[in-house]
């Protein structure tokens, strides 16, 4: 099916590298390279606060772990606006429709300020018996409550950044969301040295000055993202006859909403999967983060390659060019896998020195070992994963990856890891193997969903 120059992803002759638009092709790398960077740094921003709390407590760690996935519970709903507003961007720019483009912008960014009102207050308000319902410990309860009112309480300007960054890379221009993230990053990490390291005295300390600063670098950095996206004068207006459209608001809540719940379902699982570990003890819940914070950068160009993939493929479906579509998908496929493999079994050589640079407790190294090795069979369905969904969700099929990942997180996923985990007596390990059969399977699904060809007929253009 495919030759071996075909593989080669900096080709610019390849007819899988690129687009055809008004405007000149849209190169796949460009897109991607600024995407790899920007998964990277957004990551970097977690594992720089893990590590710096590393060096304070890591009963500190497992409570501002927890309260990051309830963080990260919450922000998952920002990427029902992100995600709707790239693909009805994408192939109504693919079908020539500019003017339903800018519309589509600017309800994005109202409708995701809204969301963040609505779910960080609520997130604030119940912080407690949201926490309680984790089983987290009452010994790491006061940090992670604190935690989570500040980062959820104040994450308006990371849903006002997801957006305005899904209407960048709409609009063709990845770099944007790359300089606002670095930015957020250094700053993020510069703060969070100060307020534990303390190098001189601040007036913010431990857990609670750690998520001022995550916010503080939040606003800062949405300030800078709205002059930049002015910079790409694509003209969006929040007045005028018809811009607060119905049927785009409809269009960007059929793609984003079915790629909202998913992703909170997955992030939620692995709450769950969190709460089961807190039976274990504070040791079980601090090397599932450690280990989350390491492996996290065995698939981040994968899933850039798969998002990169995402955005052509939405514009060949509004050009109404399936054929390359398909194939275009299935030669990144087999890219993305081959490189989670790689990435995954490099971690995994080098897992005692990553581990020990978190940690020194013996206990927590020889737990996350173990499951680091593991998870190079869960880093080969995550690729899968992280390239079709975003291809059938990108084609206007996003209602099919929601429903699969809902089935499999709460059907494989948190059964089995109770199974292994707590009734076998497997512990972390047990349910590392729960997470390699969830996204193995669900994978698979997704590859045969794409092969019927279902997709093309649920285009939104």
């Amino acid at each position: 099916m495919f030759r071996l120059r075909d593989f080669n992803i900096f080709d610019r002759s390849n007819e899988y590298n690129y687009v055809r638009t008004p405007d000149g092709n849209l190169s796949y790398m460009r897109l991607t390279f600024p995407l790899i960077v920007q998964e990277i740094l957004r990551n970097l921003m977690n594992t720089v606060s893990v590590y710096i709390l590393g060096r304070f407590s890591d009963n500190s760690v497992a409570s501002v772990g927890v309260a990051t996935q309830v963080v990260t519970a919450v922000t998952m709903f920002y990427w029902i606006i992100g995600s709707g507003v790239t693909v009805v961007i994408n192939q109504n720019l693919g079908a020539g429709n500019r003017d339903v483009g800018r519309k589509a912008a600017a309800i994005g960014i109202v409708l995701s300020s809204l969301l963040a009102i609505v779910l960080g207050g609520t997130a604030a308000v119940f912080a407690v018996p949201i926490l309680k319902l984790l089983q987290l410990e009452d010994a790491l309860l006061p940090e992670a409550v604190t935690y989570l009112r500040i980062a959820a309480g104040l994450s308006i300007f990371e849903a006002l950044m997801t957006t305005m960054m899904a209407v960048s890379r709409a609009y063709g221009n990845t770099l944007y969301p790359v300089i606002v993230s670095l930015m957020m990053n250094v700053l993020n990490a510069i703060g969070s040295y100060l307020v534990i390291i303390r190098p001189f005295e601040t007036p913010l300390y431990s857990v609670s000055g750690v998520a001022v600063v995550r916010v503080a670098s939040e606003a800062v950095s949405c300030l800078v993202m709205v002059f930049l996206l002015c910079r790409l004068r694509i003209g969006i207006r929040f007045r005028g006859k018809g811009i607060y459209s119905l049927k785009i608001t409809k269009d960007i809540l059929r793609i984003g909403v079915p790629s909202g719940i998913q992703a909170f379902s997955y992030t939620f699982s692995q709450l769950v999967s969190t709460s089961i570990l807190a039976v274990l003890g504070a040791a079980a819940i601090s090397a599932k983060i450690y280990v989350e914070n390491i492996v996290v950068y065995s698939y981040l160009l994968g899933m850039a390659l798969g998002q990169g993939n995402g955005l052509l493929t939405a514009r060949l479906v509004g050009q109404k060019n399936t054929d390359l579509a398909s194939r275009m998908t299935y030669r990144n496929l087999i890219i993305t896998i081959s490189l989670n493999i790689l990435f995954a079994g490099s971690i995994a050589l080098l897992r005692f020195p990553l581990l020990r640079m978190f940690t020194q407790d013996s206990v927590i190294i020889g737990l996350a070992a173990v499951v680091m090795i593991i998870d190079i069979v869960v880093e080969i369905g995550r690729g899968m994963n992280h390239v079709m969904e975003s291809a059938l969700s990108a084609a206007g099929d996003a209602r099919f990856t929601m429903f699969n990942s809902i089935i499999c997180s709460w059907g494989i996923a948190i059964p089995f890891a109770w199974l292994f985990g707590i009734k076998l007596g497997m512990g972390l390990t047990g349910c590392w193997i729960s997470f390699a059969m969830d996204e193995a399977i669900r994978g698979m699904m997704n590859v045969l969903r794409w092969r019927s060809g279902k997709w093309k007929t649920k285009a939104l253009v």
